[in-house]
């Protein structure tokens, strides 16, 4: 009875085997050694690498020396967008609102945030590297970058403005 089972055993292994075997590619070779291809995209498809993004002055209302990266839409114009923007260190951004939700994923750094009439810092919350947070539309807040800046990336709908108060 033994040698039965033994032997069943032995051929659903080495039929499992031999089906997955025909049936897998081999296995990938790791992520960091595999050639990019040039690909076409799909109308409406957008891809970037960290290489591939490029940094300009970010808009005005903005302090001096923040970096914008347009990732996706035209944040000028009616529709969604998507933007990072490189944050300089120990700035604050004043009390202020926007038309739309703003949609907030912190990518490195620490932002705090706070909502209310008037700045108080006692009354902010610290967001790091990984953070999500929501800025309702038309709710007063204020935003302080960390000593050591901020990246930040920003999905909202367009027109985006910032209107201080």
């Amino acid at each position: 009875m033994k040698t039965k089972i033994s032997s069943l055993i032995t051929v659903i292994v080495l039929f499992t085997f031999n089906s997955y075997s025909q049936t897998t590619d081999s296995v990938p070779p790791p992520v960091s050694q595999v050639k990019d291809f040039q690909i076409t995209l799909p109308k409406g498809a957008v891809q970037f690498t960290p290489d591939q993004m490029q940094w300009v002055a970010g808009p005005e209302a903005l302090p001096k020396g923040t970096k914008m990266c347009v990732l996706y839409g035209d944040m000028t114009k009616e529709g969604p967008f998507a933007i990072r923007l490189k944050l300089p260190a120990n700035q604050i951004i004043k009390l202020h609102v926007h038309k739309n939700d703003e949609v907030i994923t912190v990518i490195e750094g620490a932002v705090m945030v706070g909502f209310g009439d008037r700045m108080q810092m006692s009354k902010t919350k610290t967001f790091t590297a990984g953070s999500f947070y929501v800025n309702p539309a038309k709710e007063k807040h204020f935003v302080a970058i960390d000593k050591d800046g901020a990246t930040v990336q920003l999905n909202s709908m367009g027109p985006w403005g910032i209107d201080f108060k």
